[in-house]
């Protein structure tokens, strides 16, 4: 039994240090932050009878909070993503934009390091331009939730490590089809903190 209480107690006294040396975001404080990722990729498919393939990526990630208590923050997300997929002077691109609300809490870690517990309602919109010129847009709404990793360089700057689950229901207006899209994403990037 002592060796429990011991044990109690000095998780206790662990969790108040760890309080005491906590990196809080105060009321006020505005977060920037986001992951830019550009990609020149060509890939070669070798297949008889058909072209190699190219494919050219650009991506970013922007987060923007406002605390409006401490260590709670409100705000905006957008993701951008557009691929071209290039072969025999063909050409497809396809423009993926998701936009919506955000709300974030900050779980001080230590001085040097917080975790933080994010979600955001999603408006998602995937364009298709064809190598027919035909462009396809479809349309919908989601959600994701996530974590983020930050390791304070200063009090000004983060950089961060983030994991996100996303679940989006999209549909072709045309045609009425509905495509589900939901997985995982792993990233990096930086934040700049304004207090």
């Amino acid at each position: 039994m002592k060796k429990i209480i011991t044990l109690i107690v000095s998780a206790g006294l662990l969790g108040v240090s760890v309080i005491g040396s906590a990196h809080d975001l105060k009321e006020g404080t505005v977060e920037l932050g986001g992951s830019l990722q550009a990609s020149m990729t060509s890939s070669t498919i070798e297949i008889d009878g058909f072209e190699d393939l190219d494919q050219d990526t650009t991506a970013f990630d922007i987060l923007a909070l406002y605390y409006v208590s401490d260590n709670f923050g409100l705000g905006i997300t957008w993701n951008y993503d557009t691929t071209e997929y290039s072969s025999g002077g063909d050409s497809v691109e396809v423009t993926s934009n998701e936009i919506g609300p955000v709300a974030a809490y900050n779980i001080s870690l230590n001085k040097d390091a917080s975790l933080k517990l994010f979600g955001a309602f999603l408006i998602a919109s995937v364009e298709d331009d064809s190598i027919f010129g035909d462009e396809v847009t479809i349309d919908g709404n989601g959600w994701a939730v996530g974590g983020m990793i930050s390791n304070f360089i200063n009090d000004y700057l983060s950089v961060d490590a983030a994991l996100v689950y996303e679940t989006l229901s999209l549909e072709e207006s045309d045609t009425d089809t509905d495509v589900d899209v939901n997985g995982y994403t792993v990233g990096v990037g930086v934040s700049v903190y304004f207090p």
